[in-house]
Parts: structure tokens; sequence; C-alpha cells
């Protein structure tokens, strides 16, 4: 018999009501804490470290007159960043209260390039179909790549119309970091303005904290986009297309997420490949019922998803490569 039909035949595995998820997988408290001070830490540097190229006097004030009041528009920055993981898991918790299922606390992952990965969330029931699993996994994506683009957009909008006082006060970036480091950005920018990708990619220029935080969040939903083990891309398409191909996509993705964070082809940074090869890679715990599949909609829509990954992910061309 081939694969196919050997896959097609249905099985029905009972066990008791009461079994829940092993709880003993998760980290333990202390590694708990040492993430989340590992991520307060690495958001607060980042937003520290956009501020750093003010022209408006932002490191001299700092380091020299040591007036630590001008670390307030870091915090707000900080606050922005943490506003937008905020957003994506009350989606993800919002559809799974919808949908039955329970989760466990998020744990923020860090980033040493852009402060946060957003959270590593356990599901601690068994869902109880592949369409609830896929509703889940797609709702926290999606709300915030939609939010991050407004914000990006807003940001461009506000950084063209701005004074030149307001500007002295924006954080400053290489050209290159907004853009060419990532293809849908990029577009934005050729959108609203233009004149910035003419620029030599490491000339500091002042961008609204918008865009930045944009950014920011369309990174981190796009690598929970990707099908790789526990991330939502990969509950997304475990839930689409079955545990056998998504055990492969799992791989795949995996394989030319490593290779690309060394060859620094794409946003991806070989510390945040490490990240999720230490605790996303592992495959989802079942579906109450694996037969039953989703409809073509959802199937279309996380098409759409990886698409805009790989547009967010990939460098323009000639552009930076790895932030």
């Amino acid at each position: 018999e081939t694969d196919n039909e050997a896959e097609a035949k249905p099985a029905i595995l009972a066990i008791p009501s009461k079994v829940k998820p092993d709880k003993r997988t998760d980290h333990q408290l202390f590694a708990k804490c040492v993430l989340v001070a590992s991520t307060i830490y690495t958001t607060f540097s980042y937003a520290v470290s956009v501020y750093a190229l003010n022209v408006g006097g932002f490191f001299d004030t700092l380091v020299k007159r040591k007036n630590l009041l001008v670390l307030r528009p870091c915090l707000s920055f900080f606050c922005g960043i943490f506003s937008l993981v905020s957003v994506y898991e009350a989606a993800r918790y919002l559809m799974a209260k919808r949908c039955g299922m329970l989760l466990a606390p998020p744990i923020p992952l860090p980033s040493l390039r852009f402060g946060t990965l957003g959270c590593k969330t356990s599901l601690r029931s068994f869902p109880k179909t592949r369409t609830h699993l896929m509703d889940m996994a797609l709702s926290g994506p999606v709300v915030t790549m939609v939010l991050s683009i407004l914000l990006v957009y807003c940001g461009l909008h506000m950084t063209v119309n701005a004074t030149p006082h307001s500007l002295m006060r924006m954080p400053a970036v290489p050209s290159g970091v907004v853009g060419k480091s990532s293809f849908l950005v990029s577009m934005l920018v050729m959108k609203v303005c233009p004149k910035l990708l003419l620029l030599p990619l490491s000339q500091p220029v002042p961008i609204h904290p918008s865009v930045l935080i944009g950014m920011t969040g369309l990174i981190f939903a796009a690598i929970n986009i990707l099908p790789i083990g526990r991330l939502d891309g990969g509950r997304a398409f475990l839930a689409a297309f079955g545990r056998r191909r998504a055990n492969l996509a799992s791989f795949l993705t995996l394989l030319i997420l490593f290779i690309s964070a060394l060859g620094g082809s794409t946003t991806v940074s070989g510390f945040c490949a490490l990240l999720v090869l230490l605790y996303q890679r592992k495959a989802e715990i079942p579906v109450t019922n694996e037969l039953t599949g989703v409809n073509p909609l959802r199937v279309w829509i996380l098409t759409f998803l990886l698409t805009a990954a790989g547009a967010i992910l990939a460098p323009f061309p000639a552009g930076f490569g790895e932030l």
C-alpha cells in the first residue's frame, strides 16, 4: 500500500477525558524569569540604540551630562513594542477562548536585533478540531501584521510631514534599516518617501518611532507565522495539511532559516534561529479530531500570510540583508 493510502485510513484513539497536555514540558521557573528579564533588557537596549544617533544630542545628554530624563522617549518606544506584543497575545487568547481552548501564560523571547521575538505560548488543552487550532494560530499574526503595516505607513507620512524641530527629537537609524532591510517595508517607503531609497545605506536618517515599532511587529509576526513546530505558523500548517506534511515543512523551514541566517540574506539572525530551534521546534500536541480538515478559505489565508512573511523577512534587492 502507498503512503497516501496509509495516511488516509482513519484511526481512533480512546483516552480518558481527564488527560491534559503534559505541563512538565514547560521551562522551569528560573528559566522563565531569565527569559522575561532578558526580553526587557534587549527591548529597552534596542529602544536606546535607535535614539543613539539622534541629531538632537541624545548621546551627549545621556553620557556626558548624565541626564536620565532623555530616556523618556526610549521608555515610550519600549512600551510601544510591548503594546504590539500584547495585542498579538490578546488576539490569540480571545480566539482560544472562543474555540474552547486553554493556553499557558505567554513567555517572552528576547532578540538581540529587535528586542523581542514575541512570546512562547503552550496549549493547556487539546484543540477539538483542526479548524479551532488554525483559527487560534492565525489570529495573532493577522491582527499584528495589519496593525504594524498601519503603523509603518502612518509613521512614514508623519516623518515626511514633520518640522525640522520634530525631526531632531525622532530616532535616527541608517537608511538601509528602513529602506532596504525588508521588501515589504521598502514597498511602503517607495510609496510614501521614495527619496529615502536613494540615500547611502549607512547614512543616519531621522524616522518616526511608529515606523520602527511597526517594523518590529512585522518581523516577530512574520517569524511566528513560519511553519515550524509550535510556532503559530507550524500549528496552522498542521491544521491545514496534516501532521506528516507539517513535520516536513518544519524541517525544511528550519534548514532554510539557518542557511539564510548564516549567509545574512534575511532579517533573521542566527540568535533568532537558535531560539526557535530550542523552544519552538517540537510538533504540536494532537487535535481531538484530526480527520476533519479545514475549509479552502483558511488555507488561502495561511498561504497569503506565508507569502507576506517572506516579503517581510526578505531584503530589498541590494539591501542590508540581515538587520
